[in-house]
């Protein structure tokens, strides 16, 4: 395996609402809508949001948002603040934004606190790494689990503050037990080069494990590559094979490569050279060097 990052988090910036999807339900909330019900209001400007019952109108989603927002539903402020984040339905105004997180961390709801840690942390405008820090913890020690996610990831990267590993440690432990695919395979990470917790391969593989099964893709790829050297796991090239297929599939370039080398010098029944060179050939356009050198030494490059 040739991967290694630090911590990361692809965030998804969901507005905060739950699934809605019975078309009836339109009709159902309309009448609450009217006679002011603040979770009607966010729950049809949900619906506006995303397009589903009614034409898809991000404008009349903040109106709905702004309008819930004003009679202090916590959660329809974090949805009217994100659209003046991202500048959706609303002009893009990451102060006004601030504002409307403010309002929902007030009432103590972890989303509002999160959501205004993530501005100070990345709004150039706004970026404050002292509050980002704070608001991250008070919504970690709520078991906000992205809150948890990111204040390790500042402990480990020392980001604002003294680096402390031990520290990132107990935050990405207990983003992964609340089930935080990208914290579970910190963990999986953390077990597996022994630097803060006690080196131990098979505890990786189970937290691996656990974020793959979630279609982690790195997850995915580090478990593969468990399989194919047998650490923490029975050697088994078939399982290899499987988990990097999975995540060369969505398009993760070391398993690309590695996927690719393991089909082109595996034993029988497991090699397949044509395979195994397509495999190479995409880690290749990707950007992959090494790759490019092997299918070169092979006469397989059809590249510059």
């Amino acid at each position: 395996m040739r991967f290694s990052f630090l911590g990361f988090l692809v965030l998804s910036l969901c507005l905060a609402f739950p699934a809605f999807s019975d078309e009836e339900s339109v009709s159902q909330i309309l009448p609450r809508v009217e006679a002011g019900d603040p979770e009607a209001q966010n729950a049809l400007g949900r619906l506006y949001y995303s397009g589903e019952g009614v034409p898809q109108d991000k404008a009349k989603a903040a109106e709905m948002f702004r309008r819930a927002a004003a009679q202090g539903l916590a959660k329809a402020q974090v949805n009217l603040g994100l659209l003046y984040e991202r500048g959706e339905g609303v002009p893009q105004k990451p102060e006004v934004a601030e504002t409307w997180y403010k309002r929902a961390a007030a009432q103590d709801y972890p989303d509002g606190m999160f959501h205004l840690a993530y501005l100070y942390d990345t709004d150039p405008a706004l970026k404050n790494k002292l509050n980002a820090i704070g608001w991250y913890r008070k919504a970690a020690e709520r078991d906000h689990v992205r809150a948890q996610y990111h204040l390790a990831m500042m402990y480990e990267s020392g980001d604002g503050m003294r680096q402390d590993k031990a520290q990132a440690a107990v935050w990405y432990r207990r983003a992964a037990a609340l089930g935080l695919a990208d914290a579970e395979l910190q963990v999986g990470l953390l077990y597996e080069e022994g630097d803060i917790m006690p080196k131990n391969p098979t505890i990786a593989a189970i937290w691996y494990r656990k974020a793959a099964e979630q279609g982690l893709r790195e997850a995915q790829y580090m478990l593969g590559g468990l399989y194919a050297a047998g650490k923490g796991v029975p050697k088994d090239t078939a399982e290899a094979i499987r988990w990097y297929s999975l995540a060369a599939e969505q398009e993760l370039v070391d398993a690309e490569f590695d996927l690719g080398l393991l089909l082109v010098i595996a034993d029988a029944p497991y090699q397949d050279k044509d395979s195994g060179l397509l495999w190479l050939t995409r880690a290749a356009h990707h950007g992959d060097g090494q790759a490019r050198d092997i299918l070169k030494s092979m006469g397989a490059w059809d590249g510059d």
